[in-house]
């Protein structure tokens, strides 16, 4: 047999006695170490390929096990030792199954779990929920899951994204105690779920958070479900009312007359709760009559009491009937009567406040007793609207009453309207009801009960007890609630309406969806009528879609909140199939000659340890190295090796649904809300008004109808562009068309950047000057325009009258600069008009929010000036602490308005601001109403961008507060849109000089153009909010990056302007504005001499 002398592969010198022969070359048993550590590894290691940099040839070196397997990324992250078998991916690491674990308890956890990581480590729920999680603003327990951000008082709260839902839809927030915790978990008392001090056994925490979650997801999602379905209702009526269609506005109010049915009863069965809570607490709310008086309230009511919000809505109800029976005056007119949009609006409101009522009053209940009966049967009763359906037939029998049904007392005969017993299409009042034979009443203390046990024989129409009844009597008297028989008044009405539009004109179009016109010429061919009575239709449904889905892709513009990233991981479960083994390395023995046997001839291929001389191991090489996780055929030569097969096994989902169905909460801007409906009015009636203003705003107000009455004005220089007129049938002009082919776009200011809102200003600078030439001063005008924060703010500034005393306020918000108040307790409040949120006070964002939860029926609302005590009290709260507002569930809304207008009228620099007033004064001197209404756009334009915001959100407001003017013949708040103006303007608009020289804001003729400017701007809100288009246009000319602040200063802004103006003379002596042909249509219920009736009065009045 041949023999040959061996060298070290490693360090190549001669190899004498013991070595091992692997990767086809022969080592030193001391030089076969590891490529990566240099730890000797003949006894166990893997081949692995390496690339010569020089040469670029591929070259074998030696790893240890874990070298190998970290090659692999198959290392746990725990012991640090190769992973073979099952295994655990989590955070971009992987565990062996015992050392995926918490890194406090320990507990090992499966791979279906959830864990929490924080800071790298790893922990179970209760241990991450004790040591490291967020609270909820809204419920306070922990967040373990995806949450909402929002910024508030500058800094974030964060919000599960359900109790965020809940509470911005009713402004309630659903806290550990009033979920029956108490009762379940047999815990002693729970003010708020602090995990931190708390001793709770881990299995108990997770089971009350998920208590805490499952209450507030179904509170959120049966609600909402029937916001979504009333609104439909409410939205329905508005559309039928404006195409005349009567017999579609009859079945719309039917379904929402069931709907409120559904609520009132579900309102029932919570004040049944209630009462036994205060039966119980010792109060007693039942008068002589027998009949629970849940309209009374006095500061020891531990729930919030049904006032006028029941009454409130039916007599909407009713009001609208009424309008629909003059719905085809309204069609064909085309126009939306003030009447009609303030019940749609009303509507809306008031079934918003008894949904909230009904909520926070079961919540109470709760709270006090420990369990959650009141919200489960609260909640039980509402869902049921999802059974009322939409089939005529079915909603018809519910709606169906006795022919002879009457709202009179069978006893006095006097109209019944509220709580009251019933026996079929019978009723009595409560004090009325009595036996016929012994004169016995039914018992005050459990009415609903004792009434059961009478009797009425039908013959003779007798009442008998139960000690006086006879064989002919039968029982069936029912005791009604309040909301009962406001439910069965309501189905009387609808009755005796569609009897009235059946006999008024005629059955068959009643019964059919057509809509009622009024009698026309009969000249006019019937075809044609018809034609062009359903052409008109199809355009009006048309057209009121498409508002629809504008007022809901724009509240779902300017309410979305992105969900943050789910801190609530899950982990990956893993099986190693096949993994490679290691290979072995053949021992041999040098002779005294330096000469080896050639053993090639006895490589031994199996994996068996072979025992040598010297009890020494040799192992076989492999030549191969393996792709990381891919599955890869081996060396049909070395069929006995194995490849890496790695298996991933699929996740499992919780079995609580609720855990995980928070992503899409939020993702509701197709479904209808109630609080859309005030925004489809408002836009409607912007349309209606001025329907050019809105022609450019958005495709989707665009009607297919001829041209509104427009008026192009050309500057005062006298330059002039060509028009095109249109004229009616008899040739007057009714409407001037300008070239619209340069209008692309509109946008609103909400959607401006700051460097962009900046330019803005100067661009409306020369548009003033434009049309006002010799009125103003270019100097004067850039001096009104604040500079940015950055540019301001120099050594001097340190040294100006007054800094040490803004020093001192810091913490105010009463009397405070607003600019610097929204920068430092300012809110991203969604209560404009615009798509985007806008920055503004976070005290006005809560009353606002606080109001809309309101009865704003009250009379003198913005007027009177409430308890001046209580006004002082408030204004401390929220001084000393501006980062949250009082509680204001507690507070009227007067005492609210009258808060919001003494911050109004504290501020420093006033809502309009000092430096705006002569040009707000001067557009209400105009002759022309075009250039009145240009100026007040320009000066709206001019104004600080943290002023205009918060105007944006007022004025939108207080055109919703002047909807509740009048409600019927007896109630309203009085406060229309002028009236309104009266009382704000004092507080808004007003110059320097009065303050300087103590001069009564109440006197000279600038006071009551003052009055006249606020009234204007509230009308045109909606318009004021769309930048005018040849400003837009301008502005994207002069390139503005919206994300760069290089261009804020003047100099250089006006730089710019003047080049453009060069190139294009005179860019903005032509604009489009509306001219009403009517007066005004608000209603002057004041007068100059009768200021005394509804001007304000700052002195100590009345508590309300």
């Amino acid at each position: 047999m041949r023999k040959k002398k061996k060298v070290c592969k490693c360090c190549g010198l001669e190899i004498t006695g013991q070595f091992v022969r692997a990767l086809s070359n022969a080592f030193h048993v001391d030089c076969f170490r590891c490529d990566e550590c240099g730890e000797q590894c003949s006894a166990k290691f893997f081949p692995h390929d390496k690339i010569d940099e020089s040469t670029g040839l591929k070259y074998q070196v030696a790893l240890c096990e874990y070298d190998y397997f970290k090659k692999l990324d198959l290392i746990c992250f725990n012991c640090n030792s190769a992973l073979r078998g099952p295994y655990i991916t989590a955070l971009g690491n992987k565990y062996h199954l015992e050392h995926f674990r918490c890194a406090v308890c320990e507990k090992v956890f499966e791979s279906d779990e959830s864990y929490y990581e924080h800071e790298g480590n790893i922990y179970c729920h209760f241990h991450y929920s004790k040591l490291y999680a967020s609270h909820c603003e809204g419920c306070h327990s922990s967040i373990v899951k995806q949450f909402v951000e929002l910024f508030r008082g500058g800094r974030n709260q964060q919000w599960h994204p359900e109790c965020y839902m809940v509470h911005k839809f009713w402004n309630v927030c659903i806290t550990a105690d009033s979920v029956g915790l108490e009762t379940q978990f047999n815990v002693k008392s729970i003010e708020n779920l602090n995990l931190q001090d708390s001793n709770i056994e881990p299995n108990v925490l997770i089971a009350m958070e998920e208590q805490i979650e499952n209450t507030v997801m179904s509170c959120w999602l049966t609600l909402s479900g029937y916001e979504e379905n009333t609104a439909a209702c409410i939205s329905d009526m508005l559309l039928n009312a404006c195409t005349g269609n009567q017999a579609s506005g009859l079945f719309a109010t039917g379904k929402l007359i069931l709907n409120v049915e559904v609520l009132f009863q579900a309102i029932d069965t919570v004040q049944d709760f209630c009462n036994i809570v205060d039966r119980d607490m010792g109060f007693n709310k039942e008068n002589s009559d027998g009949r629970n008086n849940s309209n009374s309230s006095n500061d020891n009511d531990i729930f919030q009491p049904l006032r006028k919000e029941p009454r409130n809505i039916s007599g909407k109800i009713m009001s609208y009937l009424a309008i629909l029976r003059k719905s085809g005056q309204i069609s064909s007119s085309g126009s939306l009567s003030a009447e009609l949009l303030s019940v749609i609006t009303g509507c809306a409101h008031y079934l918003k406040l008894l949904i909230r009522i009904g909520l926070n009053n079961a919540l109470k209940v709760n709270k006090i007793r420990g369990t959650t009966e009141a919200t489960d049967n609260f909640l039980i009763a509402t869902k049921n609207y999802e059974e009322l359906g939409s089939d005529p037939e079915s909603l018809n029998q519910l709606l169906m009453i006795h022919p002879n049904a009457t709202d009179s007392c069978q006893s006095c005969l006097k109209s019944i309207e509220r709580s009251c017993i019933e026996f079929e299409n019978k009723r009595w009042h409560v004090k009325c009801f009595e036996c016929s034979n012994c004169k016995t009443g039914v018992s005050s203390i459990d009415t609903s009960n004792h009434v059961k046990k009478f009797t009425y024989d039908k013959n003779k129409s007798l009442v008998f007890c139960e000690n006086c009844t006879n064989d002919d009597a039968v029982p069936g008297f029912l005791f009604a609630s309040d909301l009962s028989q406001l439910i069965y008044l309501l189905k009387i009405a609808l009755y005796r309406s569609k009897s009235v539009m059946i006999s008024e004109n005629g059955s068959s179009k009643i019964q059919s969806n057509q809509p009622i016109q009024p009698s026309i010429s009969n000249h006019t061919p019937r075809s044609n009528l018809a034609e062009q009575r359903d052409a008109a239709r199809v355009v009006t449904e048309n057209d009121y879609s498409k508002t629809l889905n504008d007022v809901t892709r724009l509240r779902s513009r300017r309410q979305s909140q992105k969900l943050s990233s789910s801190i609530k991981k899950k982990a990956r479960k893993s099986v190693v199939v096949e993994a490679p083994e290691a290979d072995k390395a053949k021992e041999e023995v040098t002779n005294d000659d330096g000469l080896v046997e050639d053993a090639e001839n006895n490589l031994d291929h199996g994996l068996q340890f072979q025992n040598r001389k010297g009890n020494h191991m040799s192992f076989i090489a492999q030549q191969h190295d393996h792709d990381i996780f891919k599955v890869k055929e081996r060396n049909i030569k070395d069929p006995y090796k194995k490849s890496l097969k790695i298996r991933d096994e699929p996740q499992r989902q919780l079995t609580n649904s609720h855990l995980d169905r928070t992503s899409d909460l939020l993702k509701n801007e197709k479904s209808l809300t109630l609080d859309d409906i005030p925004r489809i009015v408002a836009a409607e009636q912007a349309r209606e008004q001025r329907p050019n203003a809105f022609k450019h705003h958005n495709t989707l107000y665009q009607r297919n109808r001829p041209m509104q009455p427009v008026k192009t004005v050309a500057a005062a220089t006298g330059g002039k562009t060509p028009t095109t007129s249109t004229t009616d049938d008899k040739g007057n002009v009714v409407g001037t068309s300008v070239d619209t082919s340069q209008v692309k776009k509109s946008k609103y200011y909400s959607e401006l950047s700051k460097p962009e809102h900046y330019v803005l200003r100067h661009i409306a600078i020369e548009a003033l000057l434009e049309i006002c030439p010799n009125k103003h001063n270019k100097e004067e005008l850039l001096n009104l325009i604040q500079l940015p924060k950055k540019l301001s703010g120099g050594f001097w500034d340190k040294f100006k009258f007054g800094a040490n005393d803004q020093k001192n306020k810091g913490s105010s918000v009463f009397g405070i600069d607003l600019q610097d108040l929204t920068k430092k307790f300012g809110v991203d409040s969604d209560l404009g008009v615009g798509p985007s949120k806008l920055r503004i006070p976070i005290v006005v964002d809560d009353v606002i929010n606080a109001l809309r939860q309101k009865d704003m029926s009250v009379e003198g609302i913005f007027r009177l000036n409430g308890n001046i005590k209580k006004l002082r009290e408030l204004t401390e709260q929220i001084n000393k602490n501006p980062l949250k507002s009082p509680d204001f569930t507690g507070q009227n809304a007067v005492q609210l308005a009258a808060l919001m207008k003494k911050w109004l009228r504290e501020l420093p620099n006033p809502l309009l601001t000092f430096g705006l007033y002569d040009l707000w004064i001067s557009s209400q001197r105009e002759k022309d109403p075009a250039m009145q209404k240009r100026i007040l756009q320009l000066t709206y334009c001019l104004l600080p961008r943290s002023h205009r915001n918060l105007v944006e959100v007022l004025l939108y407001f207080f055109s919703w507060v002047a909807s509740f003017a009048e409600i019927d013949e007896e109630t309203g708040s009085k406060m229309d849109i002028h009236n309104l103006a009266t009382v704000i303007s004092p507080n808004i608009l007003y110059s320097k000089q009065s303050v300087e020289s103590d001069q009564a804001p109440q006197s000279g003729e600038t006071y009551f153009l003052g009055i006249e400017v606020v009234n204007q701007l509230i009308e045109i809100h909606e318009e004021l909010s769309v930048i005018p288009v040849d400003l837009l246009q301008f502005l994207e000319k002069c390139g503005v990056n919206p994300k760069s602040e290089s261009m804020l200063n003047s100099k250089d802004i006006m730089s710019k302007i003047d080049k453009l103006i060069k190139e294009n003379p005179k860019p903005f002596s032509n604009f489009e504005v509306k001219i009403d042909s009517e007066v005004p249509h608000h209603t002057n219920t004041i007068k100059r001499g009768q200021t005394r009736v509804l001007t304000e009065s700052h002195g100590e009045t009345t508590n309300v």
